[in-house]
């Protein structure tokens, strides 16, 4: 067995110029669930990583390939598309009767965990306390910390 001593050592030549927070960053439950799951693919659909694992559908495909043959591969407005804004404050109005303006009081995001994060950048101020329950994915814990502490 090795030394342990040296190996401790090793490690810390290994880890010292990366960031403490980083190294202590623990692996989300997610994930974590996600290893532990053994399943037979035809019995489960599976939705722990925000992505599902059926197969993609046709007319998905041939949009992507239409977008592609059409040029249409750069990033969308800083706010998301405007025509898909539109779908989504009609959508709000018809079946919440609430009424959003989709040119300044709409943004999509590309999932949940950007929205938290632009949400929570957004609310906190530096000023504050803030108390933390478990988070499912620890990013937003460091991203939440250094908004809030640095």
């Amino acid at each position: 067995m090795p030394n342990s001593q040296e190996n401790m050592e090793k490690e810390n030549v290994m880890t010292k110029p990366i960031n403490h927070q980083v190294i202590k960053t623990e692996a989300s439950g997610i994930r974590l669930v996600l290893d532990l799951v053994k399943k037979p693919a035809d019995q489960m659909i599976e939705l722990t990583v925000g992505e599902i694992d059926l197969p993609t559908p046709a007319a998905t495909k041939e949009a992507g390939k239409q977008a592609i043959s059409n040029n249409v591969t750069k990033y969308t407005e800083n706010m998301g598309f405007l025509s898909l804004r539109r779908v989504i404050s009609d959508y709000i109005k018809k079946f919440y009767e609430v009424s959003y303006s989709p040119e300044s009081e709409i943004l999509v995001t590309v999932g949940a965990s950007q929205g938290i994060d632009l949400t929570v950048r957004a609310l906190i101020k530096t000023t504050r306390s803030l108390v933390l329950n478990q988070f499912q994915h620890s990013v937003w814990y460091y991203k939440i910390i250094k908004h809030a502490v640095y």
